[in-house]
């Protein structure tokens, strides 16, 4: 059996280094936070399936999962070049659950409300 290298290049959404960096807490530009996570992708692994903690919350699938370790995922989405993904977001582990989430989108759509209205 023979197996053939394919070439595969990621990037990386702004939201994806915004939310990387907030997640991990580093203190770096998005220039630095993108060439960290180039360097951390070129040893990580590729797979089409999320890992359990990740597949029973995320609210919409992708074609590809880049995880960085057991606990930071990059849901991927083709792009526009051949043999190119685009990294779309950042998903920690034990991050905010979805009621968490839920309760601090509906407390921030309140405040947004009072302030339209005055």
């Amino acid at each position: 059996m023979m197996t053939v290298a394919v070439q595969t290049r990621i990037d990386f959404s702004t939201h994806a280094l915004e939310r990387y960096r907030e997640r991990v807490g580093i203190a770096l530009d998005l220039e630095s936070v993108r060439a960290r996570l180039l360097a951390l992708a070129e040893c990580s692994e590729l797979t089409p399936n999320p890992p359990a903690w990740l597949a029973s919350r995320a609210r919409e699938e992708s074609a590809l999962y880049l995880l960085i370790g057991s606990d930071i995922v990059f849901p991927l989405v083709y792009g526009r070049e051949p043999r190119t993904w685009i990294a779309k977001t950042c998903v920690a582990r034990g991050s905010l659950s979805d009621a968490a989430r839920h309760r601090r989108n509906a407390a921030n759509a309140a405040r947004r409300a009072r302030r339209r209205r005055r």
